[in-house]
C-alpha cells in the first residue's frame, strides 16, 4: 500500500479517537463506511449504525491513545 495513503488513513481513523469528533454524529458518519462493522474483544459484532448510537450516549470520553 501506497505510504501516502496510509498515513491518510491512519490520520483519518484517529480522529475517531478524539472526544470533540466522536460527539459529531456527522462527522463519524462521513469517517465510517456505510457497510461498517466491527468485531469487539468479545467476538461480538457491531454495525455502524450501533457504533453510531453508542458514540451519541458517550458521556466524558476520555481520548483514546494508540500506535
Amino acid at each position: 500500500m501506497d505510504p501516502t495513503l496510509t498515513q491518510q488513513l491512519s490520520q483519518l481513523e484517529a480522529q475517531l479517537h478524539l472526544p470533540e469528533i466522536r460527539h459529531q454524529p456527522e462527522r463519524v458518519s462521513q469517517l465510517l463506511h456505510p457497510a461498517f462493522e466491527e468485531t469487539g474483544r468479545s467476538g461480538q459484532r457491531y454495525t455502524r449504525e450501533v457504533v453510531l448510537e453508542a458514540l451519541r450516549a458517550e458521556s466524558n470520553a476520555a481520548e483514546i491513545v494508540a500506535d
